[in-house]
């Protein structure tokens, strides 16, 4: 720390159970790692792990992949720098909170930032302020933050999103993709982007995913990129399926493309008032229509040697308090209250986004207080 108490350097030393075979394991080295170097304002890092191989099941996927551990010491060590600085740990880690504009020593560039708003609001709705000066007996609260990044770049060459649409026989409009949905109400938030783009209603957007005949390749569901990456592809294959069908009706109606408009899902002729056609209409009229469109992720691949550089289009934040309560002759904890603040953007399905930090809160509870894979003597 420097006399203000700004980070000057942050050091961490991990080991990681790799199991008996090397599958996920080496991505959590990379996980880790971004968060000592990226998570509040740091200006320069240290950074070793040792990848270990033992006689157990292989690593896997789990929520964040490395990155609560490290958050873990992280924050457990920002309470110990405000402890020893005298300052209210609320406080200290709103003084070096990332902020819109920064780039940290990873490379990463934050072109949009609300953790400091997110800390602000868990405090508040904790009752921070008055829970540190009158915790009650047995009692105390706690805050952490984190930062997650939104469709890193995976692989340079197949770091991107493809998906198709047809207009089938009855009308239906049919967003094809190779993700899969995973309980992260992808296919309800992909009707919807695509039936924004069409002009229709959710009702009439069917999603078909993980069909490899009728979907175009992709990268698949990893790295938080659905909503994002896929989201975008299916919003470019929707309006190039609009311009598709005006193609296909300005040959059936004998004018130009751009005389056909939509409005409320019907489409209509510009110049002929009393011409329109509903999508089954068109698709009885044109025969079977589809459109495909590509979405690459824009961020940087990170340079080999070093890891450095813009890895995300996006960088997203969020913070949670929690108050809690400890029986002194069991250990046991009981959870009182627990507030979780998260910077996400536009919130593309206010109820599945709302399911999504429920689901993302007990995942927490069960990482930290109830779930254990245990081994004694090499045998589980």
């Amino acid at each position: 720390m420097d006399a203000d108490s700004a980070i000057l350097a942050r050091s961490a030393s991990l080991q990681i159970d790799n199991g008996a075979y090397t599958a996920y394991a080496p991505t959590y080295v990379g996980a880790s790692r971004q968060r000592t170097v990226c998570l509040y304002r740091v200006q320069t890092a240290h950074y070793d792990c040792d990848l270990v191989y033992t006689n157990k099941v292989p690593g896997g996927q789990y929520r964040g992949m490395g990155a609560p551990q490290t958050i873990w010491a992280i924050e457990s060590q920002m309470d110990a720098i405000a402890a020893r600085l005298g300052r209210d740990p609320l406080e200290y880690r709103l003084a070096q909170a990332n902020r819109t504009g920064d780039v940290t020593p990873l490379g990463w560039r934050i072109t949009s930032c609300g953790l400091a708003e997110c800390l602000t609001e868990a405090a508040r709705r904790i009752g921070w302020a008055e829970k540190r000066a009158n915790p009650g007996p047995n009692r105390g609260v706690g805050i952490a933050a984190m930062i997650h990044p939104s469709g890193g770049v995976i692989y340079e060459e197949g770091n991107y999103s493809n998906t198709r649409i047809e207009l089938d026989a009855a009308g239906l409009f049919v967003v094809h993709t190779q993700t899969a949905d995973a309980g992260t109400w992808q296919n309800t938030t992909l009707a919807q982007i695509a039936a924004e783009a069409l002009g229709v209603t959710s009702e009439q957007v069917r999603v078909s995913h993980m069909n490899t005949d009728a979907a175009p390749a992709d990268l698949g569901s990893a790295a938080s990129r659905v909503a994002f990456v896929t989201g975008n592809a299916t919003a470019l294959a929707a309006q190039a399926l609009r311009e598709t069908m005006a193609a296909a009706l300005a040959l059936q109606w004998h004018c130009a493309p751009a005389d056909i408009v939509f409005v409320d899902g019907c489409a209509g002729h510009a110049g002929d008032g009393g011409r329109s056609a509903t999508p089954a209409q068109i698709a009885a009229l044109c025969g079977a229509l589809s459109a495909e469109a590509k979405y690459k992720t824009p961020g940087e691949r990170p340079d080999p040697a070093t890891g450095i550089g813009n890895y995300a289009a996006a960088y997203v934040f969020g913070a949670q308090a929690v108050e809690v309560e400890v029986d002194p002759g069991t250990g046991r904890v009981t959870i009182i209250k627990i507030v979780a603040a998260q910077d996400v953007g536009r919130a593309l399905s206010p109820v599945a986004l709302e399911g999504q930090v429920y689901g993302g809160v007990l995942q927490g509870i069960g990482m930290a207080l109830q779930e254990e894979l245990v081994f004694e003597e090499g045998v589980r």
